[in-house]
């Protein structure tokens, strides 16, 4: 059974019937697939020639390179990374930035996380619920991962929003994290 916290939730460090009904299991094996394949991607236009950078992604912290977590129809969530060196249980801090490149706003958004049982969450508030349009501004969310056993890191990501009325729900499960998440 995964922990899980929702997105909205105060800090914890345990799991939730409820959430855990919406998000299904994680599979605590070996290899777990990826629904919606999250690789880096690369920027592009005219900031690129310029020297300005193509994408909304935050530079590495301390040489953890940033994950495209999630990008489909103009959504896409990028984590960075942190990390405390030599601490016993390990924890990675990680930064959740969800941008929009639609042309209307996001609102009701909501972000939840699910791990596996051997991880340990903290999740805190987002810093709103509206998702601005056309990639001018974000919603932040900090989710410290608690990994003292030192498994390969793997997230389930449940997004949910309304768009122009409508409410969507996407999940996607997450398992290409660097290797300096370990």
């Amino acid at each position: 059974m995964p922990a899980a916290a929702p997105a909205a939730a105060a800090p914890s460090s345990g799991g939730g019937g409820d959430l855990l009904d919406i998000l299904g299991g994680l599979d605590l094996g070996g290899g777990m697939p990826a629904q919606q394949p999250a690789a880096p991607v690369m920027g592009g236009g005219l900031m690129d020639l310029l020297g300005g950078g193509g994408g909304m992604e935050a530079p590495a912290a301390q040489g953890i390179p940033p994950l495209t977590a999630y990008e489909k129809s103009g959504l896409r969530v990028v984590f960075t990374f942190e990390k405390v060196p030599n601490n016993p249980n390990n924890i990675v801090t990680v930064t959740a930035t969800t941008t929009s490149a639609l042309p209307t706003p996001l609102t009701d958004y909501t972000f939840l996380v699910a791990v596996p049982k051997v991880f340990q969450l903290n999740v805190q508030q987002a810093s709103g619920n509206v998702v601005p349009p056309n990639n001018s501004g974000s919603v932040t969310q900090v989710v410290q991962v608690a990994n003292p056993q030192r498994q390969p890191l793997r997230m389930r990501l449940r997004l949910q929003f309304t768009h122009n009325g409508q409410p969507i729900v996407e999940t996607s499960d997450v398992s290409n994290f660097p290797a300096g998440c370990v």
